[in-house]
């Protein structure tokens, strides 16, 4: 099992990779696609909305794991949390 230090610096590399991805999607959804958003035609939702924000809800949850982490959470306590949460949203 990762020590703290180790899953701090994981989640902190995982969270830059998700800002990073957050902002190629909002400069995506500047330049308009060719043809449209299908998704969009189909569902009424435009698919580049949702990933921002589904991006932006990861980066939430990075943001509240981080903090944990450093509050001196131990990382096994994380992992039953957030398997405790995934349970919960099947149940």
């Amino acid at each position: 099992m990762p020590d703290r230090q180790q899953l701090t610096e994981e989640m902190t590399a995982a969270r830059e990779q998700a800002q990073a991805l957050l902002h190629s999607l909002q400069a995506a959804r500047a330049t308009p696609a060719e043809g449209g958003d299908l998704f969009a035609k189909v569902t009424g939702r435009s698919s580049i909305d949702t990933a921002i924000a589904n991006t932006r809800r990861m980066l939430e949850a990075y943001d509240r794991v981080l903090v944990q982490l450093r509050a001196g959470v131990t990382p096994a306590m994380v992992e039953i949390a957030a398997a405790r949460r995934t349970a919960g949203a099947f149940v």
